[in-house]
């Protein structure tokens, strides 16, 4: 999933469609961006963190919190630290390159955008913004919610 911290529909998909996921033993993955012009410095600071540890429990524990709780305090800035700031501009670049991709596919970048491949190895995807589109994920993977 591609999505940004404060993303409703991605925080929806997330609370209703991980649990069944995971208990049908299905890997998630959450591909957090700070998108350009629209991020707080708190979120580029937690997804900088996030694109340096990659580490799920530090994502558990940031999407725990209220979107307004993460401050940042006790972590490298996502501004002006050149590392973390690199690595926020790294995410922006994944969603530039994808973009075109995507459309190539039929598929418009919105969040959440997931992508997932089948057992023979092909690729789909989904901008899936509505729970309406949650049943075709759930048909193409097999899962129930």
């Amino acid at each position: 999933m591609i999505s940004f911290r404060s993303c409703p529909d991605c925080i929806r998909f997330e609370e209703t469609q991980f649990p069944a996921l995971h208990k049908a033993r299905i890997d998630t993955r959450v591909i957090m961006v700070a998108r350009r012009a629209r991020s707080t410095a708190p979120e580029r600071t937690g997804v900088a963190e996030l694109w340096a540890k990659r580490d799920w429990k530090t994502y558990e524990r940031w999407t725990s919190m209220p979107v307004e709780a993460l401050t940042g305090e006790g972590l490298p800035s996502g501004d002006t630290d050149p590392a973390r700031a690199a690595l926020v501009e790294k995410s922006r670049v994944l969603v530039d390159r994808l973009m075109p991709l995507l459309a190539d596919n039929g598929i418009e970048l919105r969040y959440p955008t997931l992508i997932w491949s089948d057992k023979a190895g092909r690729m789909y995807g989904c901008a899936c913004e509505r729970a309406e589109t949650y049943r075709f994920i759930q048909q193409a993977l097999g899962y129930g919610a």
